[in-house]
């Protein structure tokens, strides 16, 4: 039986014997939380530890879906990621363009798993300002809610 095979059993057997884990959760993405132990694949947060940790976890598309749309939802380009890192990462592809010829291997998911990381190590350097910069735009937010329900309640007062 080969380690795929297995894999499928063990999560097809837990999303039987948990609740947690059945419908909401899709099956390739609790294989790949299996698979890589549950922790973030970039920072190393054990994101199934807490019930709080939980509500971060996030799955990550190693190469992202909009320049690889053809790996979708693969086990092979899926990762556990803390939802800061996910956020941080975005659509930046490891594979720089040529994730489509790549066999992903461990060892390649490996390897792009760190160039991920080491941007966003970069990404986390060059803008230590991130809280600050959320600040700025929950602000901005703000002001757009507002100004979106100001023409609302205008348009709403404007009809016959």
């Amino acid at each position: 039986m080969s380690c795929e095979k297995e894999l499928q059993e063990i999560t097809t057997a837990l999303r039987k014997k948990s609740l947690y884990f059945g419908e909401g959760w899709n099956a390739n993405a609790l294989q790949a939380f299996i698979r890589d132990g549950g922790g973030c694949a970039y920072c190393g947060k054990p994101l199934l530890d807490t019930w709080e940790a939980a509500k971060t976890a996030t799955i990550d598309h190693l190469l992202p879906r909009c320049s690889h749309p053809e790996l979708g939802w693969k086990v092979d380009n899926l990762v556990p990621a803390c939802a800061e890192c996910n956020h941080i990462k975005r659509n930046y592809d490891p594979s720089e363009g040529g994730g489509t010829a790549l066999v992903l291997t461990e060892e390649i998911r490996l390897g792009l798993v760190c160039k991920a990381k080491e941007k966003i190590d970069e990404r986390t350097k060059a803008n230590e300002c991130w809280e600050s910069d959320f600040q700025t735009a929950r602000l901005r937010f703000r002001e757009a809610v507002a100004q979106y329900r100001e023409r609302k309640d205008s348009a709403a007062t404007c009809l016959p």
